[in-house]
């Protein structure tokens, strides 16, 4: 099983980074706009699908699994198709606090590339998509 990480530092309280990263259907609000993204939603909580449509990536379907506000932990599978050829999708956002007014937010990737698909490849250009969404947050927050 592969496996790929992004990290970025934020100046901003942990509660508020959860409050935008823990919205499963607010994603489009503080990713980078990407003309022509849409996102729509069907249920709420656990097991909601939100189908995410990306320029050049297509479409998605992405169940969350587990939305931990205490811990402020987010699990989320891709059940239709795959980032960058991968399959078996899962990701893991989490934030952890470091001190009153900064956290650090994490994004994980587990996934498994298909025979014929480079795993190495696959996991760099998900850490490419982590640091450029994760870099959104930071703007949007300001922090």
């Amino acid at each position: 099983m592969g496996y790929a990480i992004g990290t970025m530092a934020m100046n901003v309280p942990a509660a508020k980074a959860w409050a935008a990263i823990g919205d499963f259907g607010g994603l489009l609000t503080w990713m980078p706009p990407l003309e022509g993204s849409s996102l729509s939603t069907t249920g709420s909580g656990v097991g909601m699908v939100r189908t995410l449509s990306l320029p050049g990536l297509g479409a998605g379907d992405e169940r969350l699994d587990a939305n931990d506000h205490d811990n402020m932990i987010q699990v989320l599978s891709i059940t239709t198709g795959g980032p960058f050829g991968a399959s078996r999708y899962q990701a893991r956002l989490s934030v952890r606090p470091e001190g009153a007014d900064a956290c650090t937010c994490f994004w994980e990737g587990f996934f498994d590339a298909p025979a014929g698909v480079d795993e190495g490849e696959i996991r760099t250009q998900l850490q490419g998509a982590y640091a450029f969404m994760l870099g959104g947050l930071k703007a949007h927050l300001g922090g």
